[in-house]
């Protein structure tokens, strides 16, 4: 499905009638391979923060299904002119793909201003951390539970807040919410975000965090040690 529905949006928009294409992950433009023409030239962005066929092992998927994906990302690689990162720090994720001809360019990711639609009557009498996205391992999700009940139990007052899809989480001081189509509210309700990524592209949650100004507490791992030397009261690196 994935495959086909990339195909048809490169039909639709006219993919082949364009000099440059540029592809936001490596199964759309596995799945394109096909359809472009030698003269046109291809910029690729990978957003993951490993490798797509190592993903698919985190999300639990087959070894055949992770033997495909390596087959589809070197493809999709060798096919790429420019390859596109955030910052320098990301590279390693992908040094292994990345061909000598292919060019790298940097920029920066960024994200709309979020506006929170409402404010959640979360109790003032307690510090909320919040955990915002998916409960995996290269996102740090053991790590943050492990601290989080270490402090816990020194100071009853601090809460988590845990939001986005996985296993539930039941253990005292943290608010399984699940999935919410509004990060913008959680964001604005809690205290701080927490990013303990093991290995990092650019998340989105951090950079909605910073535009909402909700002070972050992240460890600077791959894309984002970019914030290492940032000077801002809202980021404790």
């Amino acid at each position: 499905g994935e495959l086909e529905s990339a195909r048809q949006s490169f039909q639709s928009e006219s993919g082949q009638s364009y000099p440059w294409v540029w592809f936001h992950d490596v199964v759309a433009l596995y799945a394109c391979l096909d359809m472009l023409d030698d003269r046109q030239k291809v910029i690729l962005q990978s957003h993951c923060p490993e490798l797509p066929s190592d993903e698919v092992i985190s999300f639990g998927g087959k070894i055949e299904d992770a033997n495909w994906m390596k087959q589809a990302e070197r493809l999709a690689f060798a096919r790429a002119n420019v390859f596109v990162l955030p910052n320098k720090h990301a590279m390693p994720i992908y040094a292994s793909l990345i061909q000598p001809a292919t060019r790298i360019d940097y920029l920066l990711s960024g994200c709309r201003q979020m506006i929170a639609k409402q404010i959640m009557p979360l109790d003032p009498k307690y510090v909320y951390y919040l955990w915002l996205g998916r409960r995996m391992a290269i996102k740090g999700f053991d790590i943050v539970l492990q601290a989080f009940q270490e402090a816990h139990a020194q100071d009853p007052s601090l809460r988590l807040l845990v939001v986005g899809k996985g296993d539930p989480v039941c253990a005292p001081g943290i608010i399984d919410i699940g999935y919410s189509a509004q990060p913008a509210t959680w964001l604005a309700s809690c205290d701080y975000l927490i990013s303990a990524n093991r290995q990092s592209y650019f998340d989105l949650s951090v950079m909605e965090s910073l535009s909402l100004g909700t002070p972050l507490i992240i460890s600077c791992t791959g894309g984002h040690r970019y914030f290492k030397d940032v000077d801002s009261d809202g980021v404790v690196a």
